[in-house]
């Protein structure tokens, strides 16, 4: 199963983590060439982001009550990794 981010599979699983004070950020070695680097994975593995891309959205417009097709609406993606 997806998780929506490295704490938790729904927002608020994410939520009773953060307040609780839990950190997703683990310690792992991703590329043999580099040391371990301290990351957030989605549960073991990196997210395919179009797969977690349209999880957010359905779960954004269930939220919101809206039904599709939405007229006049984007999507807006936000990373500080490059490669994404």
């Amino acid at each position: 199963m997806l998780q929506v981010s490295s704490l938790g599979y729904s927002l608020d699983d994410t939520w009773q983590k953060l307040i609780t004070g839990f950190s997703g950020i683990q310690v792992r070695q991703i590329f043999p060439e580099i040391p371990p680097l301290p990351v957030g994975l989605i549960d073991i593995r990196p997210a395919d982001l179009s797969e977690l891309t349209h999880m957010i959205i359905e779960s954004a417009i269930q939220d919101t009550n809206l039904s599709l097709p939405l007229s006049n609406c984007g999507v807006i993606i936000g990373s500080i990794r490059g490669h994404q």
